[in-house]
């Protein structure tokens, strides 16, 4: 009996520590879903209340109803009319019935997109306003979600919580709600990552030749290229550039090619004060976060500390792309997410929908990389900027928008502090050299 008796307490006193353990594992397993379930109450709450008081295509499907009406002019009065806006106009005004209450006058702002991307709306202009808006987001979201699950999948994550949380992110959520061509950005900026992996830089440029449509998410990206000397890649994004520049100087001719083009330019005219409206305040790039912050910056003064600031962040290329290319090393995830935050920060017109291009390599850096505090930087941007957005908002009496897009440059602004500062006290490891598999085999 005395011998038994020490294996009995024992037993007494380990249970209670295995029932914690499967307490604390079970509640760590409900997380995410907790977390999934207050994005969703948010994008309900958020989509009702813009509905209610504007109802459709001020802000809610605000993008696809400029594609739509350019679409129908393209079709019926050919392709230059694309790009006058009187034309225009004529055909936005079916978007008016679905006005909501304070909504406002109906506005029209050029579509700075060329005629080739006008072939790829044709379809889609058969539709109704209102179907057409579900028809091309559901065609985004297919191709969003082709990314999604591939990622997924090489990464061992559960499909059933990855695709609805990088869903519900404000980068993807918000370009689906507007009606962003965010899928095909997606699409193009994944196959040029995933054939940088594999080494076929050729077809890596063609892909990235997809990002062209909004010129500013190329820039950078085409800067690093010419650093290192990457030349199959910048020759593939020659080639689609050259099918696109050729394709509309064809299609429009000499004149109306430079209404495309002063469509582009437009939306960079000026730091505040722009021909055509826009929320420059709502922006997450240096742009931005200046008008938000300093709204009686003047013209002059705004500009050109957009410019100094842009110019210091592009600083950090050189930093982060030092030594040799290897787009197979566990490094090159690290280094195109900063590519990617330097190119949201420094671009002149990119707004919250933009940043679905940093959805592929942070969730490579998340998955590839332990360091805690890009973890924890990437689940904060995942999860907490939605109620972080709030809570200021309420605190500041800004708009959520704006409250929003200042959030989500502090937190790119933080997260390349973190990328950058190790790099400038790192040296070259000869071991460094482990391959990680491919996104795709």
């Amino acid at each position: 009996m005395k011998v038994e008796q020490p294996s009995t307490m024992i037993t007494l006193s380990k249970a209670p520590s295995l029932q914690s353990l499967e307490f604390l594992s079970a509640i760590k397993k409900m997380l995410p879903i907790a977390g999934i379930l207050i994005l969703v109450v948010f994008w309900i709450a958020w989509i009702d209340s813009f509905f209610v008081h504007w109802g459709l295509f001020p802000y809610i499907g605000a993008d696809w109803g400029m594609f739509w009406a350019a679409a129908h002019t393209f079709r019926t009065n050919g392709p230059a009319s694309v790009y006058d806006l009187h034309q225009l106009g004529e055909f936005s005004k079916p978007l008016g019935a679905f006005y909501g209450p304070d909504a406002g006058p109906l506005w029209v702002n050029p579509v700075p997109y060329p005629p080739f991307f006008m072939l790829l709306l044709w379809p889609f202009s058969f539709f109704s306003p209102v179907t057409g808006l579900f028809v091309w987001g559901a065609t985004n979201a297919l191709a969003a979600g082709y990314v999604v699950v591939s990622l997924a999948r090489r990464f061992n994550l559960s499909v059933w919580l990855t695709v609805p949380t990088l869903f519900m992110t404000l980068p993807l959520g918000v370009g689906l709600v507007v009606g962003q061509p965010v899928g095909l950005l997606m699409l193009g900026f994944y196959m040029l990552y995933v054939n940088l992996e594999r080494g076929e830089d050729l077809k890596a440029g063609l892909w990235g030749g997809l990002l062209l449509l909004k010129p500013q998410y190329a820039i950078v990206l085409g800067l690093v290229f010419l650093l290192k000397q990457r030349w199959s890649v910048l020759g593939g994004l020659t080639i689609a550039g050259a099918l696109i520049a050729f394709s509309t100087l064809a299609v429009l001719g000499p004149t109306d090619t430079l209404a495309f083009i002063h469509s582009i330019t437009g939306y960079a005219d000026g730091f505040r004060d722009m021909p055509f409206q826009m929320s420059p305040q709502k922006m997450i790039s240096w742009r931005g976060v200046l008008v938000a912050l300093f709204p009686n910056l003047t013209e002059l003064a705004g500009l050109i500390a957009t410019l100094f600031l842009s110019a210091l962040t592009l600083v950090g290329i050189p930093i982060i792309w030092r030594g040799s290319w290897n787009p197979r090393h566990e490094r090159f995830s690290i280094q195109m997410l900063a590519t990617m935050i330097i190119t949201m920060m420094v671009g002149f017109d990119v707004h919250i929908h933009g940043a679905v291009l940093l959805i592929i390599p942070a969730i490579a850096v998340f998955c590839q990389h332990h360091r805690r505090s890009l973890r924890v930087l990437l689940i904060t941007g995942s999860f907490f900027e939605v109620p972080l957005a709030i809570i200021l908002t309420l605190l500041s009496g800004r708009s959520l928008m704006v409250t929003t897009g200042l959030v989500f440059a502090a937190l790119q602004c933080i997260t390349l502090a973190v990328i950058v500062v190790p790099e400038l006290r790192r040296a070259q490891r000869p071991n460094a050299n482990r391959d990680i598999r491919p996104v795709m085999s």
